[in-house]
């Protein structure tokens, strides 16, 4: 009865560790927090998750510094560490007298039995969890399915930590572009109030160049004329008699521009 609760016990903060965080770690220190507090038996417990050709220490309880020093970082394919991931499977070992997969580490630690668990995702093996003993035939069956109860909740984790880093990229590229967009927008705006500025100039030299051209005309001694070839338009100033092409008046001269 004590058992089932202390199993009960692990089950329930886990699930609730995964359920609370996005954030993997977090889930991970949970978890080997509630395994070493509630099964007597297991003094030593590791997860590693894999980093291309590394299986990594994430998370871990009851190791000495020297242990860690040496076995952070697994490189492939060393180790039943590796063996669990390139295999998939769970893997007991009830007498490590009787294993050829365990490092030289883990014998000077004086470990008898070990259990480590796979843990999957997206149908790939992601990483193990590894538990020790200093005893042999130290795991129950009980306590190996619950090992891997707690590998498939790891493994809920796992993918909501990769869909919200998803999000995140997403994010993160959408506000790259957004803020690209917003600086492209921005030159726009910047070249068409250029433009609107020398249209304005244009249309100012423009009218200032009609001043000066009508005050030339109306203020003009003699008379100048203007003809316009394709409407046969003539403009002459007011203030001076009108003239004829083909009879001017001998008082005046005569200006002709063709436009």
């Amino acid at each position: 009865m004590k058992k089932a609760k202390s199993y009960d016990a692990i089950i329930g903060a886990v699930t609730q560790s995964v359920h609370k965080s996005i954030n993997l770690e977090e889930v991970l220190e949970s978890t080997v927090q509630a395994i070493i507090r509630n099964i007597p038996r297991v003094k030593h417990i590791s997860i590693y998750m894999v980093e291309g050709k590394e299986a990594v220490l994430k998370a871990y309880r009851g190791y000495p510094d020297w242990f860690i020093k040496r076995v952070r970082r697994v490189p492939y394919p060393k180790g039943f560490t590796w063996k669990t991931i390139m295999d998939g499977k769970p893997r007991y070992c009830a007498d490590v007298d009787k294993d050829e997969l365990i490092g030289p580490a883990g014998r000077e630690l004086g470990t008898k039995s070990y259990v480590s668990m796979p843990i999957h995702s997206e149908g790939k093996t992601v990483g193990c969890i590894n538990i020790n003993s200093f005893r042999k035939n130290a795991f129950s069956k009980k306590e190996i399915n619950l090992l891997e109860a707690v590998a498939q909740q790891i493994e809920i984790a796992v993918s909501n930590a990769r869909h919200a880093e998803a999000l995140r990229k997403a994010h993160d590229e959408l506000e790259i572009l957004i803020e690209e967009r917003t600086a492209e927008l921005k030159e726009i705006n910047k070249k068409l109030r250029a433009e609107i500025e020398e249209h304005k100039r244009t249309e100012e030299e423009l009218r200032e160049s009609e001043e000066w051209y009508k005050t030339l005309v109306e203020n003009a001694p003699e008379a100048i004329v203007v003809l316009d070839v394709e409407k046969g338009f003539l403009l002459m100033p007011t203030r001076t008699r009108r003239v004829s092409l083909s009879s001017p008046a001998p008082s005046c001269s005569l200006m002709v521009q063709l436009i």
